[in-house]
């Protein structure tokens, strides 16, 4: 038996994914998935430009930039990889989908208010985000549901919460809300939520004192990846835990990272983190030692492997 394919097998157990994947189909990592692909908001640094949606492949190369607004945010694919949504948060506030290279750019949501953070139902029918009910990011805010055809939102739950995500089976939503911290009641921190996907049933999964935010699912949905920070240290590492909120581990000790990403295999972490020159994409490996790696030099964030 190999030796990737060995770590590829103790990567997923360390994650808490099912190795069945890696034993039925073994994976050669001395060589690259053929999709693999990085998709993530960014811009030239020193330019002044606002950011664009871009993909590139996981080794920085085949960087192609897909659309020219200068104000996306939180690019996101679609299950299948043939589509992306995003959000411009210029003067019109509201989420688009386009082909996956770039083509056939469509508005699906109305109205003037703040819709954006976005995530693709498992289905590929809908998304689900976060509304403001004003403009300039204030009012109430609100997790809604659009159609991926266009048409009106269908409010879902209001709660001083962001960055809802579906697991993979539809049956539940990851999101961050704020919860007091200490005994002063108005000082506040980000934690991670789940709620059943009609909005029902909020928990708060991380311990007191633990902060948390842009969670994303694990790709067998046994887990969730998330930016926390535990009172000590440098802030904002990677964390993962079950979908229950057990076996909370951190994974980087880096400091300052703003969201990750998991390769579909379970043996590769995407992450952007602010260096010196700016907010920055890294890549690592697990388990071998080898050091995480910048990939562009393009200020970038919110990166999201191909499914």
């Amino acid at each position: 038996m190999g030796t990737s394919f060995i770590r590829a097998a103790r990567t997923l157990a360390f994650l808490g994914l099912s190795s069945s994947a890696a034993c039925s189909d073994p994976v050669d990592l001395a060589e690259p998935l053929l999709a693999d692909l990085i998709l993530f908001q960014g811009h030239p640094a020193g330019t002044g430009l606002g950011d664009d949606v871009y993909t590139m492949a996981p080794d920085g190369s085949d960087l192609v930039r897909l659309t020219t607004f200068g104000d996306v945010f939180a690019p996101t694919w679609s299950p299948d990889g043939k589509q992306i949504a995003f959000a411009r948060l210029g003067s019109n506030h509201n989420i688009f989908v386009m082909g996956a290279e770039g083509a056939n750019i469509r508005q699906v949501t109305t109205g003037p208010e703040e819709k954006l953070q976005q995530a693709w139902a498992p289905d590929g029918r809908s998304l689900i985000y976060l509304q403001y009910s004003g403009v300039g990011y204030t009012g109430e805010m609100s997790i809604r549901t659009v159609s991926v055809d266009g048409g009106a939102g269908t409010l879902l739950t209001a709660c001083e919460c962001q960055c809802p995500t579906y697991s993979p089976d539809g049956s539940s939503i990851a999101y961050v809300s704020w919860v007091p911290e200490g005994t002063d009641p108005g000082i506040r921190v980000p934690s991670v939520f789940l709620m059943d996907a009609d909005g029902s049933g909020a928990v708060n999964l991380l311990p007191r004192g633990m902060w948390g935010h842009r969670p994303r699912w694990l790709p067998d949905g046994s887990g969730i990846l998330f930016s926390g920070y535990n009172g000590s240290g440098l802030a904002y590492d990677v964390y993962r835990m079950d979908a229950d909120g057990t076996d909370l581990q951190r994974l980087t000790t880096l400091g300052s990272i703003g969201s990750a990403s998991l390769s579909r295999d379970g043996t590769r972490l995407i992450f952007d983190r602010e260096v010196p020159a700016g907010r920055r994409l890294f890549e690592m490996m697990w388990l071998d030692g080898t050091a995480p790696r910048q990939i562009t030099d393009l200020v970038a964030e919110n990166p999201r492997w191909k499914p």
